[in-house]
Protein backbone atom coordinates (compact mmCIF):
# COMPACT_ATOMS: atom_id res chain seq x y z
CA UNK A 1 0.00 0.00 0.00
CA UNK A 2 1.31 3.42 -1.01
CA UNK A 3 1.63 6.12 1.61
CA UNK A 4 1.57 9.89 1.18
CA UNK A 5 5.30 9.83 1.82
CA UNK A 6 5.84 7.38 -1.07
CA UNK A 7 3.73 9.57 -3.37
CA UNK A 8 5.78 12.66 -2.45
CA UNK A 9 9.00 10.78 -3.13
CA UNK A 10 7.78 9.62 -6.54
CA UNK A 11 6.66 13.16 -7.40
CA UNK A 12 10.12 14.52 -6.45
CA UNK A 13 11.80 11.91 -8.65
CA UNK A 14 9.54 12.84 -11.58
CA UNK A 15 10.37 16.54 -11.12
CA UNK A 16 14.13 15.88 -10.97
CA UNK A 17 14.00 13.69 -14.08
CA UNK A 18 11.92 16.36 -15.88
CA UNK A 19 14.46 19.08 -15.03
CA UNK A 20 17.32 16.86 -16.17
CA UNK A 21 15.63 16.06 -19.50
CA UNK A 22 14.80 19.72 -20.11
CA UNK A 23 18.42 20.73 -19.49
CA UNK A 24 19.62 17.98 -21.78
CA UNK A 25 17.31 19.08 -24.60
CA UNK A 26 18.33 22.74 -24.25
CA UNK A 27 22.03 21.85 -24.20
CA UNK A 28 21.69 19.61 -27.25
CA UNK A 29 19.79 22.27 -29.20
CA UNK A 30 22.56 24.82 -28.58
CA UNK A 31 25.44 22.52 -29.56
CA UNK A 32 25.48 23.19 -33.33
CA UNK A 33 26.34 26.82 -32.64
CA UNK A 34 29.39 25.95 -30.58
CA UNK A 35 31.77 25.95 -33.54
CA UNK A 36 30.57 29.10 -35.30
CA UNK A 37 32.82 32.14 -34.92
CA UNK A 38 31.46 34.74 -32.52
CA UNK A 39 31.63 37.58 -35.05
CA UNK A 40 29.40 35.56 -37.41
CA UNK A 41 26.77 34.22 -35.09
CA UNK A 42 24.65 35.68 -32.32
CA UNK A 43 23.39 32.20 -31.50
CA UNK A 44 20.49 32.52 -33.94
CA UNK A 45 21.99 33.62 -37.26
CA UNK A 46 23.84 30.43 -38.31
CA UNK A 47 22.76 27.02 -39.51
CA UNK A 48 23.89 24.14 -41.67
CA UNK A 49 23.10 24.99 -45.29
CA UNK A 50 20.40 23.14 -47.17
CA UNK A 51 21.23 21.51 -50.51
CA UNK A 52 21.98 24.13 -53.16
CA UNK A 53 22.22 27.11 -50.78
CA UNK A 54 26.04 27.22 -50.85
CA UNK A 55 27.94 26.50 -54.06
CA UNK A 56 31.72 26.64 -54.33
CA UNK A 57 33.02 27.91 -57.66
CA UNK A 58 36.44 28.70 -59.12
CA UNK A 59 36.63 32.26 -57.75
CA UNK A 60 34.47 32.06 -54.66
CA UNK A 61 31.24 30.96 -53.11
CA UNK A 62 27.68 31.58 -54.27
CA UNK A 63 25.15 31.84 -51.46
CA UNK A 64 21.40 31.76 -51.97
CA UNK A 65 19.78 31.33 -48.57
CA UNK A 66 17.47 33.03 -46.10
CA UNK A 67 16.75 36.02 -48.33
CA UNK A 68 20.38 36.53 -49.45
CA UNK A 69 21.73 35.97 -52.95
CA UNK A 70 25.40 36.86 -53.12
CA UNK A 71 28.67 35.78 -54.72
CA UNK A 72 31.55 36.07 -52.27
CA UNK A 73 35.20 35.83 -53.42
CA UNK A 74 37.48 33.43 -51.52
CA UNK A 75 39.60 36.33 -50.23
CA UNK A 76 36.61 37.81 -48.38
CA UNK A 77 36.96 37.30 -44.61
CA UNK A 78 33.34 36.10 -44.46
CA UNK A 79 34.37 32.89 -46.27
CA UNK A 80 35.59 30.33 -43.75
CA UNK A 81 36.29 26.62 -43.62
CA UNK A 82 33.58 24.67 -41.81
CA UNK A 83 34.39 23.01 -38.51
CA UNK A 84 31.24 20.92 -38.69
CA UNK A 85 32.11 17.32 -37.75
CA UNK A 86 30.36 16.15 -40.94
CA UNK A 87 32.18 18.77 -43.11
CA UNK A 88 28.90 20.37 -44.23
CA UNK A 89 28.63 23.96 -45.49
CA UNK A 90 26.86 26.49 -43.28
CA UNK A 91 25.51 30.03 -43.56
CA UNK A 92 25.20 32.85 -41.09
CA UNK A 93 22.62 35.42 -42.16
CA UNK A 94 21.34 38.34 -40.15
CA UNK A 95 17.61 38.36 -40.95
CA UNK A 96 15.76 41.29 -42.44
CA UNK A 97 14.63 43.72 -39.76
CA UNK A 98 13.51 47.34 -39.39
CA UNK A 99 13.61 47.89 -43.14
CA UNK A 100 17.15 46.53 -43.56
CA UNK A 101 17.68 43.67 -46.00
CA UNK A 102 18.95 40.29 -44.84
CA UNK A 103 22.75 40.32 -44.67
CA UNK A 104 25.30 37.54 -45.10
CA UNK A 105 27.53 37.43 -42.01
CA UNK A 106 29.67 34.39 -42.93
CA UNK A 107 29.63 31.33 -45.12
CA UNK A 108 31.40 28.14 -44.11
CA UNK A 109 32.61 25.92 -46.93
CA UNK A 110 33.65 22.28 -46.65
CA UNK A 111 37.35 21.56 -46.25
CA UNK A 112 38.67 20.47 -49.64
CA UNK A 113 35.82 22.08 -51.58
CA UNK A 114 32.20 21.08 -52.01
Amino acid sequence: MRTDRDSEFILKIIIVVGIFLTALIINTAARPHEWFDQECCSGLDCRIAKDGEVRTMAGGVEVQALGVKESVPYGDPRVRVTRDPENRPAVCVRPQHYGHAARLQCVYVPAGGA
